[in-house]
């Protein structure tokens, strides 16, 4: 009981202090950690003191770059540990980087354009990419606010809200004729995030960038 009690003051020293404290990239011994952040922060002597201080100490801070966070934490290991959310546009606006677990916890930090705005003990991914738009969306009606932040499509939403809703479709089957551009929008299970799986349906039907109906 009291080796938890101590490992519990010493985790909530760390988030009063500003700074999350380093779970550890598993394979990397505390030596290693110090080494590259030392290497990483003698070649940008252009760094503030704080972010010097915390690659060096293991340690993250609000509003690093993804490089930054390599040279505290390391690299993920493998492709899986680290997932991408794309607007309709193709562009990177979330990232998800995945480490090795501590005390059975696995650890997930997120990335909105580029710069580092969270660590947290589960995957929240499909909530900040709903966040993320309604943030950016102001003028949405409150019901529509609601629907999105809730995982629910409705019908007349913009394809960009339904994206919101719903992530990225793993397949568009698009048809264009007199009447304007048909979309089906296919969720397969196996591809999409377990809390879109959840709430989402399996197809989005879209006639010309307008929500018209679904399918589950």
């Amino acid at each position: 009981m009291k080796k938890k009690q101590g490992m519990l003051v010493v985790l909530i020293s760390f988030y009063l202090s500003g700074c999350i404290y380093v779970l550890g990239d598993g394979k990397i011994n505390k030596e290693g950690k110090v080494l590259r952040g030392s290497k990483y922060t003698n070649a940008h002597p252009e760094l503030k003191e704080e972010i010097k201080n915390a690659i060096i100490s293991g340690e993250l801070i609000l509003g690093m770059t993804k490089e930054q966070v390599k040279a505290s934490w390391g690299e993920p290991k493998s492709y899986w540990d680290k997932i991408e959310e794309r607007d309709l546009n193709y562009n990177v606006i979330l990232e998800e980087w995945r480490y090795g677990k501590y005390s059975g916890i696995r650890n997930y930090i997120y990335f909105e354009n580029g710069k580092l705005v969270d660590q947290l003990r589960e995957s929240v991914l499909v909530e900040k990419r709903r966040e993320y738009f309604v943030r950016s969306h102001k003028n949405i009606s409150e019901k529509l606010q609601r629907s999105i932040l809730n995982g629910r499509i409705l019908l007349k939403m913009t394809r960009e809200q339904a994206w919101a809703t719903c992530g990225r479709a793993t397949k568009v089957n698009t048809d264009v004729g007199s009447w304007g551009e048909h979309e089906q929008w296919v969720y397969d299970e196996k591809e999409i995030h377990f809390k879109d799986r959840i709430s989402c349906p399996e197809y989005i039907y879209i006639e010309n960038g307008i929500v018209s109906s679904w399918q589950d």
